[in-house]
């Protein structure tokens, strides 16, 4: 849709230029605010989507924990505190949501406003042409023929636009995940030389510490030592 429709505004850009440079140009002049606003529209799109997503991780995450330990929680009585938790999470995504469906109206509005506009004064503009023997009614009418089938695959281009920009949000954190690289790898190390019979040695861990980044506060492990 995105290919047919850009390739049809521009064979239909070329073909009301021929007709009449003057409306072309209060066509245009109308068109360019739509298009500066839809560049932020698309990256405001962006950024709402990936902090909708990252909210839906979190609450997920937690409606995960919370009944894959449900007998903690009925030990301890934290229904309450878990259902308030996951309420907390719910309405940022809400939020976020609202503030999406919010710009996407008044996107539509601010388009539709200055894409219909243009059309009112093309027509003021083509009046006075026509007055002034310049155009033809015949010129001028498939002048606004072309505007027609200009406005409506303008139009389609911005929906799509927008479409995809919420796709690209959503799917930033699939494409950090498969571009990640992990600090100690596992894979393609140094291969010896020598045969494995021949290697002799002794692999030493002494006083080993560890805790997971998420869980500072837990230690795994405590002054652990290995010999191989």
């Amino acid at each position: 849709m995105l290919i047919r429709s850009v390739v049809f505004v521009i064979a239909s850009l070329v073909i009301v230029f021929i007709i009449s440079w003057e409306l072309t140009l209060v066509m245009i002049a109308s068109i360019i605010p739509v298009m500066v606003f839809g560049v932020n529209f698309g990256r405001a799109m962006k950024r709402m989507q990936e902090i909708i997503q990252d909210e839906k991780a979190k609450i997920s995450n937690q409606a995960e924990e919370t009944f894959s330990n449900v007998r903690t929680v009925k030990a301890f009585a934290t229904e309450i505190e878990e259902i308030a938790r996951y309420e907390k999470g719910n309405q940022a995504v809400y939020h976020q949501g609202y503030l999406k469906a919010v710009w996407y109206g008044f996107f539509n509005f601010f388009a539709n406003f200055f894409v219909f506009g243009s059309m009112a004064a093309i027509f003021g503009v083509g009046a006075k042409l026509c007055s002034e023997g310049k155009l033809s009614i015949g010129q001028i009418t498939s002048f606004l023929f072309y505007l027609v089938q200009i406005l409506v695959n303008f139009l389609i281009v911005a929906q799509v636009f927008g479409s995809i920009s919420t796709i690209i949000g959503a799917s930033q954190k699939i494409v950090e995940l498969l571009e990640y690289e992990p600090k100690i790898k596992t894979t393609n190390g140094e291969i010896p030389e020598k045969a494995e019979s021949d290697i002799k040695g002794v692999i030493s861990l002494k006083d080993l510490k560890f805790h997971y980044p998420t869980k500072k506060d837990v230690q795994v492990l405590k002054g652990v030592s290995i010999e191989i």
